[in-house]
């Protein structure tokens, strides 16, 4: 397995920084990716840098006082920053997800967008889809977890399994799973 930490900084104007690079750290959470034969996601590929380079993907959270412009303009500036994935919640999934739709065809072309919070049903999956967003959390301890993560799949969504310890990591292999938070 090669590991990819995440760190989470405090959040700046809704904003917080999820790096990943070669090395461990203690206090940051962990998010593993094992080798695989099948084609890598989007996601993979953007945080997993075949030079090893430290990424930079970053969780915003819903605030009240930004518009829905102000999140498209955001979304704008972080892809030409080069951020690898934006991280957002439910409020906000569409509009991140459109303009970075939008950039498809340029440089630099659009970021994974992820569902930060973890998806509990099939109708979850499909607000997601809709959204137009390509990667969702899956927790590894609930009861429908690996059926979430097949349906997810055949959605064309990249499972990123939320584990907490090795059982957990091993349930999630089991599935198949080979992206890890």
């Amino acid at each position: 397995l090669t590991t990819t930490p995440i760190l989470a900084k405090s959040s700046v104007f809704g904003l917080q920084a999820r790096c990943s690079q070669k090395s461990s750290v203690q206090t940051w959470s962990m998010a593993l990716a094992a080798p695989t034969k099948t084609k890598k996601s989007a996601l993979q590929k953007a945080l997993q840098k075949p030079s090893g380079a430290l990424t930079v993907s970053l969780e915003y959270t819903h605030r009240a006082d930004k518009s829905q412009l102000e999140r498209e303009i955001l979304s704008c500036q972080l892809r030409k920053e080069k951020v690898a994935s934006l991280w957002v919640d439910r409020h906000t999934l569409s509009d991140f997800a459109k303009e970075q739709a939008a950039a498809k065809g340029d440089f630099p072309g659009p970021c994974p967008v992820v569902l930060q919070e973890p998806v509990k049903s099939k109708e979850d999956l499909e607000f997601v889809k809709q959204s137009g967003a390509g990667a969702v959390v899956i927790d590894a301890e609930g009861e429908n977890a690996a059926e979430l993560a097949q349906e997810a799949e055949q959605l064309s969504l990249t499972p990123v399994w939320e584990v907490q310890n090795k059982h957990e990591v091993d349930k999630a292999c089991e599935a198949g799973g080979n992206v890890f938070l």
